[in-house]
């Protein structure tokens, strides 16, 4: 973990394999207070992550044909958006999207 400013850090995860959890708790020391666990019970008790499947608009747990077709209802205005159609992470949901869908099944 890296300090950005006083209180801002960041910290880098490795890519993880799409559908794993991962789990991580926070230990703050400071020479004054001691030791402090995120959360209290720590590591009994942590934080939980699911990664996700890249573009996989229909929650199937993989990227196929079925997406594709959910995108291309999204961008014809046909399908329903739940928000899950920003496949290059712009902030919008067109054609550029699709691409990026496309690319990704062309990948497998």
């Amino acid at each position: 973990m890296c300090s950005l400013a006083e209180y801002d850090y960041f910290a880098f995860l490795p890519q993880q394999t799409p559908g794993s959890s991962i789990k991580y708790y926070f230990e703050l020391v400071n020479e004054e207070s001691g030791t402090t666990l995120i959360p209290e019970n720590a590591p009994t008790t942590c934080f939980a992550l699911e990664t996700a499947y890249e573009a996989d608009l229909n929650g199937d747990e993989k990227t196929d044909i079925f997406d594709l077709l959910a995108l291309l209802k999204v961008i014809s205005g046909s399908g329903a958006n739940s928000g899950t159609g920003d496949i290059n992470k712009d902030g919008k949901i067109n054609i550029f999207d699709l691409l990026s869908l496309l690319e990704s099944l062309g990948a497998k």
